[in-house]
């Protein structure tokens, strides 16, 4: 191809798909140069938690385990969401650490102390977790106060008073103690479920799905609000969700399952910019891949020919473009053309063909409107690089 129009991107990194450290592995490997991020989260100081080791299981008539050899460490005071589309084996892994299911191999520690395995298993009641669940499992014939205390049984009646005006005072729900549930709001009933989970102060909270019952701008609300009570609560929190916006809105790290294993790993930061495979990169965001091949320290691509840093996986090798990182400027002489286009509200997502016939997304803003079959100038403009092997 032509190389007389090159756009370079200001910042760029070679990322590759089996390990965020540089390492060699299946898809390919890792660079860490020139993409700033986050700094990295510290894992050293805190306590562990939940310790996973081995952890399998396998249900009858099904072709294969829920989940597989699954090892992870939950840390004191943060939050983890178990992420990955339906089938995946979140919510099978979320029951195994509460106590619901029996794993057919490894086991679960909590605070040092084996819960979980084939040989020991302590019943969910002794665990001391709490559980929010999706559909908040209030009791309908009991007041708000009522179902906040009905884990509070071992406390006398004025510390059970107590603790209850403490944590509705968490969840803002002060003064709302002798309604019923069908008295208050869906926000205000997501909030009491929580209430009544953090009421017998549990060594780590599970939660379900928790707003998957909710409208879209209300789940974005109590976000923003669960998120503040557990940052306020100090609680260890594991939440399944099949989100990625709230999984990265929510959680320290995020573990990505795929069919039963672990797939990624990391904080989200990590996992959106340095994904470990193609499955991670498209699952947690819009992706497109466009063949690229190697050329001394460059990477020459359909789209323009990119610095090269680290090792690279082995040829053949696909470039990673999201549509954040794709330009389009309205030209007659443009080498794209306009094939689709989504309006979002506050941005438009236009699908552009390629002269190789291939087709790349790209996000702008909402009143950037383009007409199907409009010529355009296509350029990619990533922050970094990210290559795998190509499936072809």
């Amino acid at each position: 191809m032509p190389l007389k129009r090159v756009f370079l991107p200001k910042k760029l990194v070679r990322m590759g798909s089996a390990t965020v450290a540089p390492a060699q592995g299946a898809n390919g490997t890792a660079a860490g140069e020139g993409l700033t991020l986050p700094a990295a989260y510290d894992t050293d100081r805190k306590t562990t938690i939940i310790s996973v080791t081995g952890l399998a299981k396998h249900f009858p008539g099904n072709h294969r385990p829920a989940v597989i050899d699954l090892s992870f460490d939950v840390l004191e005071g943060e939050t983890l969401a178990l992420l990955g589309p339906s089938g995946c084996g979140k919510t099978t892994t979320l029951r195994l650490l509460a106590g619901f299911e029996i794993p057919d191999a490894g086991e679960v520690r909590l605070q040092e102390k084996v819960v979980a395995s084939p040989r020991a298993w302590t019943p969910p009641e002794k665990r001391g977790m709490g559980m929010v669940f999706q559909n908040f499992a209030l009791f309908p014939h009991l007041t708000v106060a009522q179902n906040v205390a009905y884990g509070l049984h071992r406390l006398r009646n004025g510390e059970k008073r107590q603790r209850i005006a403490e944590v509705l005072e968490l969840v803002s729900m002060s003064g709302l103690g002798e309604r019923y549930p069908h008295e208050i709001s869906g926000g205000q009933q997501q909030r009491v479920g929580l209430a009544r989970a953090l009421a017998p102060k549990p060594v780590v909270l599970l939660m379900d799905e928790p707003f998957g019952s909710l409208d879209t701008a209300l789940r974005s609300e109590m976000r923003r609000e669960v998120k503040a009570i557990l940052q306020q609560a100090k609680t260890t929190t594991i939440i399944v969700t099949h989100d990625q916006e709230e999984a990265f809105s929510l959680a320290d790290r995020v573990l990505i399952l795929n069919e039963g294993r672990m797939a990624q790993f990391d904080t989200p930061d990590e996992i959106y910019h340095r994904p470990v495979s193609r499955f991670v990169a498209a699952f947690v965001g819009k992706a497109d891949f466009i063949p690229a091949r190697l050329l001394e320290d460059h990477v020459v691509t359909e789209l323009g020919v990119f610095p090269l840093h680290g090792t690279p996986p082995p040829e053949p090798v696909d470039l990673l473009v999201r549509p954040d990182d794709i330009a389009i400027t309205p030209d007659p002489g443009g080498q794209g053309i306009v094939v689709h286009r989504e309006f979002q509200g506050s941005s438009n997502l236009y699908t552009v063909r390629l002269p190789s016939g291939l087709s790349v997304r790209s996000v702008q803003p909402s009143l950037a409107v383009l007409d199907v079959g409009q010529r355009v100038i296509v350029r990619a403009t990533p922050d970094h690089v990210v290559l795998f092997t190509a499936e072809r």
